[in-house]
Order: C-alpha cells, then sequence, then structure tokens
C-alpha cells in the first residue's frame, strides 16, 4: 500500500476551537455569544486559551446559552 504525501497541517481538537470561535480576535471587553453551549466545556476552552494565548476570558450564563468575553 502506498500513501500520499499531502502538504495539510493537523490541528488538534483543541485547537480547532480557535477556528470555530473567535477568542484570538477579541479585544479587552467585547464577547461573543455561544446559543445552547455546555459551561464545564466552555470554561475549559476559556482556561486553556488564556494560558496559550496569554490572555483572560470569562464564560457567563445567559438565558439560552453563554456569553464568552476577554476581560485582559
Amino acid at each position: 500500500m502506498k500513501f500520499e504525501i499531502e502538504n495539510k497541517p493537523i490541528v488538534s481538537q483543541r485547537d480547532s476551537c480557535l477556528t470555530k470561535y473567535p477568542l484570538n480576535e477579541l479585544e479587552i471587553g467585547q464577547s461573543f455569544f455561544v446559543p445552547n453551549g455546555k459551561h464545564n466545556s466552555l470554561s475549559v476552552m476559556c482556561s486553556y486559551y488564556g494560558k496559550k494565548l496569554s490572555k483572560k476570558f470569562r464564560c457567563l450564563a445567559e438565558k439560552n446559552g453563554y456569553r464568552i468575553g476577554r476581560v485582559k
């Protein structure tokens, strides 16, 4: 069996969140709404990317979803 080599980078499952959510684009004081998300998953994501990007994010519950905002 022969495999074809491609120039396609592998994105880890966690790094795929950066393409799904605009965390790296947020300025301090800006936020976005995630409808029907899971609080624990979103909080872990905020903590992980906060450390990775040297920024600080918060996840707050709102009616029908969660608001993710940059605080530092």
